[in-house]
């Protein structure tokens, strides 16, 4: 009996495991099921997704969700859906439970970072990134993710080492290539940008964006034609891309084109007919061509889509002064100021249209406002926001007017405001303003003219007649350059009656006569110009030039040399010299000038706000005189403007190992060590520059602001002066700081 009690137990046990064998066998039968119609359920959401249905793919993925609970990438997918549809909240909802179910889900975090980027939530975005780069760093899109969160702060420097990286691990990639190069745009190191959107095209020729990017730069360098020739392909591949056409049209407006800019404008307009930048443009291009009505009229549509632009206040001013409406340009300036007030020009216009409304006292502040604002406008000529290039409608092409032609516009707000000064009857005033005016463009005939009236107001009639004879020589000079020769000939005779003594005026005689033939009176000119005055630089190059067209090479020389020592930055001295030491074959002589010439060259072009093509003369000057401090400091000046201090810090070393005391280096070694708040060693490396070199006024003015930091009042003072004495506009804004630190 108790036998077969046993037996029977064992056969109800063996009954309970086969029972509870099947019913895990059904368990993972119904599982199998389950996942295979959540299976089901994401194909058809990724098929809806792919149609635009994304309403339908999220239903789809619920019932996924639904049917696999714990199956993360169902998670994942309906995060993406909502995504598209704009729920930011519920994508990261989902987001967050797929990486709860899978920890080390990169995907899921990935698009996590995406969704907090679209919020302008940084900080939650990058801790996202970095914990997918915890489980896979090889991911090229978690560090482009990186790289565009960086780059919407503006903290370039991080973008571009995380596009870097990007592109290290995936370099078949165009679109990181591009965004590289948009970063190197940005802080200005064009060159760069250059060979990243180039590598784009190569690996995607059909990418108009890289195209039009690759053609901002190339405007951004001042190398138009190379950007047409790039914007022209962008609109190739799509002839309907707004922003190709508006930057088009700006370059041809910057070579003159008027007709052609409006072509590309007016289609742009089309394309896009609610934008605010086209009708701006349009205007200018309108106005270049005197069409006054339509001009006034595109830009009160610019205005009317967007008020929040100074450029557009001042456009509008423009028109209404070129109709002589001093009145309604003037409440264009205003309100132009009120939205910036740091724009130059804007004084100056506003000054202008004062002068128009017959108020001397407010043009007066409105032209003295403009000069002190001047050289802060030269300086950011480049950048337009903080260290930044942006893509915008006045700075694509902000660095593209030359030095010679800034020059002149500089010398024409000091030359406005010694005309309001006489109005005022402020002569002393004028006289100064109208020197200022001279001193800063020599080649201005209305500087002369002016500061001829004014010595005649205060009683010193020789000044007065030589200021006026300068002003009919300046006048003859521009008609030379036209090849007037008769005209050119006449203000000769007019400055010579006025100013027998002026050597300048024979020299250019001389170049008169030589052209129209008279080969004896060309002589006998300049050697008159010659026993007038030798010591002047003019004098001795219009002669040198005249021997090396003679073929008297030696005797050129001569000349080229004693121009150069009395005008050492003299371009032309130094070019004609090199050329004729080439032509007795005193070649490394000759290499040694070229050298100079391009770093001359580059001086101007800095001056200019062009510091890319400045860089490229200072390489070649450094490439021809290989043991020339200067011209390796010169290029780390450039890096030291763009804020790449460690680029600039490398080339000032290497520039003072050639030349311990060159003064160049030591100034680049305080801006750098200045920038990054080092104030002591910056004070110690620019007392270092001024030693050698006291003449530096930004040198002097490097230091009072480095001395302002360190709490050094009086110091700074000092330094002030120093700078203003040697022609620096001091910034009003430090004056004030440091009145306020006096006085505390």
């Amino acid at each position: 009996m108790a036998r077969t009690q046993q037996i029977i137990a064992l056969v109800l046990a063996l009954l309970l495991l086969s029972c509870a064998a099947n019913k895990r066998k059904e368990q993972e039968r119904i599982r199998r099921i389950m996942l295979s119609s959540a299976s089901y359920h994401i194909d058809k959401a990724f098929a809806a997704a792919d149609s635009g249905h994304f309403d339908q793919a999220i239903d789809h993925l619920r019932e996924a969700i639904r049917l696999a609970p714990t199956e993360p990438v169902a998670f994942n997918n309906i995060g993406a859906a909502f995504y598209h549809i704009g729920r930011i909240d519920s994508a990261i909802k989902y987001y967050q439970a797929a990486i709860r179910l899978r920890p080390s889900y990169v995907h899921a975090y990935s698009n996590l970072a995406k969704s907090y980027m679209e919020q302008k939530k940084y900080s939650p975005a990058l801790l996202a990134l970095n914990s997918a780069m915890k489980y896979d760093p090889s991911v090229a899109n978690l560090y482009v993710l990186k790289g565009l969160i960086y780059g919407n702060q503006n903290l370039i420097d991080e973008a571009i080492l995380n596009f870097k990286r990007a592109v290290s691990l995936d370099s078949t990639n165009d679109d990181i290539h591009n965004s590289l190069g948009t970063m190197y745009y940005k802080k200005g190191m064009l060159n760069d940008a250059i060979a990243e959107y180039k590598q784009a095209i190569a690996l995607n020729p059909k990418s108009s964006q890289s195209y039009f990017n690759l053609g901002n730069t190339f405007a951004r360098k001042c190398l138009l034609d190379e950007a047409l020739e790039q914007y022209d392909k962008a609109l190739e591949i799509k002839p309907d891309m707004v922003s190709v056409l508006n930057n088009r049209g700006l370059v041809f407006m910057t070579l003159g084109n008027a007709e052609s800019a409006l072509r590309d404008f007016r289609k742009a307009l089309r394309i896009s007919p609610e934008s605010s930048i086209v009708p701006f443009n349009i205007s200018i291009a309108m106005h270049r061509l005197d069409s006054l009505a339509s001009a006034l009229d595109f830009v009160n549509t610019a205005i009317a889509r967007d008020s929040s632009k100074a450029l557009f206040f001042m456009q509008k001013g423009n028109i209404f002064l070129s109709r002589g409406d001093g009145e309604k340009a003037l409440h264009a300036f205003d309100k132009a100021v009120k939205i910036d007030p740091n724009l130059a020009i804007v004084y100056n216009n506003l000054g202008n249209a004062f002068a128009k409304t017959n108020d001397p006292d407010d043009a007066r502040l409105a032209f003295e406002k403009a000069i002190q604002l001047y050289p802060d406008y030269l300086d950011k000529r480049y950048f337009s926001r903080g260290n930044l290039v942006t893509s915008g409608i006045s700075d694509l092409l902000g660095g593209c007017q030359d030095a010679k032609s800034l020059a002149t516009d500089y010398a024409g707000i000091y030359n406005n405001l010694g005309k309001t000064y006489l109005q005022l009857g402020l002569i002393t005033k004028a006289t100064r303003a109208f020197k200022r005016a001279a001193e800063i463009q020599p080649l201005m005939p209305d500087a002369f003219e002016n500061l001829s009236a004014s010595y005649q107001m205060e009683g010193q009639k020789e000044l007065a007649r030589k200021a006026l004879a300068k002003s009919q020589l300046n006048r003859a000079q521009i008609f030379f350059s036209f090849d007037s020769l008769r005209a050119a000939e006449k203000y000769c005779q007019q400055a010579l009656r006025l100013d027998p003594t002026l050597a300048d005026a024979f020299s250019l005689l001389g170049r008169v006569y030589e052209k129209r033939g008279r080969q004896q009176s060309a002589v006998i000119a300049f050697k008159k110009a010659l026993n007038l005055n030798s010591a002047n630089a003019q004098v001795q190059l219009a002669y040198g030039e005249y021997l090396y067209r003679q073929k008297r090479w030696v005797q050129a020389i001569k000349h080229f040399k004693r121009a150069i020592t009395l005008q050492p930055s003299s371009l032309s001295a130094r070019q004609n010299l090199a050329d004729a030491l080439a032509k007795i074959k005193k070649e490394t002589d000759a290499r040694r000038e070229r050298a100079k010439v391009h770093f001359l060259r580059g001086q101007n072009l800095e001056y200019a706000g062009r510091w890319d093509a400045a860089m490229e003369e200072y390489l070649k000057a450094a490439a021809l005189d290989s043991n020339n401090a200067d011209y390796i400091a010169s290029q780390g000046l450039i890096n030291a403007k763009k804020h790449l201090d460690s680029e600039a810090e490398q080339l000032f070393s290497m520039a003072l190992k050639k030349n311990t005391l060159n003064a160049l280096a030591l100034f680049g070694m305080g801006l750098v060590r200045g920038d990054q708040q080092r104030t002591k060693e910056a004070i110690e490396f620019l007392e270092k520059a001024i030693k050698r070199d006291p003449s530096s006024a930004r040198a002097h003015y490097a230091l009072a602001v480095n001395y302002y930091f360190d709490g050094q009042i009086d110091a700074a003072w000092k330094q002030v002066t120093l700078a203003e004495d040697l022609g620096m506009i001091v910034k009003q804004q430090f004056l004030d700081e440091l009145e306020k630190a006096k006085k505390q």
